[in-house]
């Protein structure tokens, strides 16, 4: 791929999560979580020539299910809609390390949510919790690219324990993370990116059904995900499949004994989760843009619907 096409990739190793619930103990706490799901997609492996760089991910997801363990609906009237506005800021650098370019990030989100569980209501409007990559590495071969990264989540979101909407999850997280892109000659592209999500615990939490008045923690579990795509250039224009999956690995925690034993009987609340849908791209100079949807399916212990982005990204 040529230097010119590197420039206006702008697609980096990592997506902040911007879904921040406060719902009844389903998958990590309450339903929020640091851990991206299927922002990205196309150059996901290509760290772009030296410059810096400005990306919006705008997303807008909305769920009308809420599921259990077992994949059914755990109540029956549930609906969330999410609006984010993520904005990325880009640097590469001319330094090498390891025959690897060497950059650095900081992601910015702006969330709009509203919730409706079983008749109450709550919205918010906020700052999300704040993203920092200290360093990105990026290798370069004629077909394959490479970038490897750790991301650190400060908890700055608007977060407050007896609401239903927050914008934060008030706990830091650190999710190292590696991603690939395969671009032969022919036009074709496959792209993927793995991240690993360790999440510090929560020191103001709700815990159901009490109201926490013991101060105990709660320590979400580790969280793993991968959005991969598929697809085809032609000149400008690229269009294919994207798709993602989530997996907690590890059990919630609650640092309280009878309320953690409580937690762990009924499974430590693991989620886990699945969306694919189609995505399209197209170049003009500078400019990039892309749109992509996602259906999800399979889901357990988290809400179940349906996300679409816009995306944008420029090289000054």
């Amino acid at each position: 791929m040529s230097n010119k096409n590197w420039a206006v990739a702008a697609a980096f190793v990592n997506a902040v999560s911007v879904c921040a619930l406060s719902l009844p103990a389903h998958a990590v706490e309450n339903g929020g979580s640091h851990a991206g799901t299927g922002a990205e997609s196309f150059y996901a492996g290509v760290l772009p020539p030296p410059g810096f760089y400005a990306l919006s991910y705008n997303m807008l997801y909305s769920a009308s299910r809420l599921n259990d363990n077992a994949g059914n609906k755990a109540v029956s009237s549930f609906s969330v809609t999410q609006f984010a506005s993520v904005n990325r800021f880009v640097y590469v650098s001319n330094l090498q390390f390891l025959g690897a370019s060497v950059g650095s990030q900081v992601v910015l989100p702006l969330v709009n949510v509203d919730v409706n569980y079983m008749g109450m209501k709550d919205s918010k409007i906020s700052v999300g919790d704040i993203v920092f990559t200290p360093v990105m590495l990026g290798w370069h071969s004629p077909e394959w690219h490479f970038v490897g990264a750790v991301d650190l989540f400060s908890p700055t979101g608007s977060y407050d324990r007896r609401a239903l909407a927050n914008t934060g999850t008030n706990y830091w997280s650190a999710a190292p993370a590696l991603a690939v892109s395969y671009l032969p000659a022919s036009g074709l592209e496959v792209s993927a990116k793995a991240q690993y999500y360790f999440n510090a615990a929560n020191t103001n939490a709700v815990i159901n059904p009490s109201s926490n008045v013991n101060g105990a923690h709660y320590r979400s579990g580790q969280e793993f995900t991968t959005d991969v795509l598929i697809a085809q250039h032609w000149g400008p224009w690229t269009a294919g499949v994207t798709g993602y999956a989530y997996y907690q690995v590890t059990s919630d925690k609650i640092s309280d004994g009878p309320s953690n034993a409580a937690l762990q009987s009924a499974g430590g609340y693991k989620g886990r989760g699945y969306g694919i849908g189609p995505a399209v791209r197209y170049d003009v100079g500078a400019l990039s843009f892309a749109l992509q949807a996602q259906h999800e399916f399979a889901v357990r212990n988290r809400p179940q619907g349906e996300r679409y982005w816009f995306k944008a990204s420029y090289k000054f």
